[in-house]
């Protein structure tokens, strides 16, 4: 936890994600053990429709990072405030609190935390009628999540902004992969080739696969030629 709560919540069952946040909470008896858990009770409550005990979840780490002095605490803190704000459609606020945890975020030097921040902040962003904005917000997380290789995130990204996977969101280094799949190498010999592990190797041909929508080596390789990529 609050992992398992997570995956359950994104595989759809909100239930279960309920009951396994709101029994780990119970459990956490330590304070240092509870802004975690805090956090992703606040995504599973509003992605529940629970606001009260979202907001419960939202008070209670916000007085941790109050006495904690942190500076993750508190960009935390911002961030489960700022989610709250705009689900309530305060969305004004909710960007003043967003912004305050995508600085502290980049500031850490914390790049998935402050895509995260970033996709809520183009929601706010879009709900006062500010698309710009809220499009360089969208383009920043888009960006992190491909060099992460963070598929679940930036699926929920495309499906809000409505963008369709292509080759050309296909990262530098899945496309050298790729190229070495289409020539005919093996995932040994393209870590090898390539410095990295295998397991690496591997997960960059989930993505690709997940990405240009096929699924094995040789269809891969048929849409290399297909489409020109070598």
């Amino acid at each position: 936890m609050p992992g398992l709560a997570l995956l359950a919540l994104a595989r759809g069952d909100a239930p279960s994600a309920v009951a396994g946040i709101r029994r780990a909470l119970g459990e956490a008896a330590q304070p240092f053990q509870r802004p975690r858990l805090l956090a992703a009770a606040v995504t599973i409550d509003l992605e529940a429709g629970r606001r009260d005990d979202a907001q419960a979840a939202v008070d209670e780490l916000i007085a941790v990072a109050g006495r904690s002095g942190s500076e993750v605490l508190a960009a935390m803190a911002h961030e489960a405030a700022g989610a709250a704000l705009l689900a309530a459609g305060s969305a004004a606020d909710a960007a003043v609190r967003l912004r305050a945890a995508s600085g502290v975020w980049r500031r850490l030097r914390m790049p998935y935390e402050a895509a995260r921040a970033a996709v809520l902040l183009g929601r706010s962003c879009l709900a006062v009628g500010d698309q710009a904005s809220a499009a360089l917000e969208f383009d920043a997380a888009d960006t992190t999540f491909r060099d992460l290789g963070a598929e679940p995130e930036l699926a929920h990204l495309r499906s809000l902004t409505g963008t369709a996977a292509s080759t050309d969101v296909l990262t530098a280094r899945e496309l050298e992969v790729l190229g070495h799949v289409a020539a005919g190498k093996t995932n040994r010999q393209i870590a090898a080739e390539l410095s990295i592990s295998e397991h690496t190797v591997g997960r960059h041909l989930e993505n690709v696969f997940a990405k240009i929508g096929v699924s094995g080596r040789a269809a891969a390789t048929a849409y290399v030629y297909e489409h020109d990529l070598l």
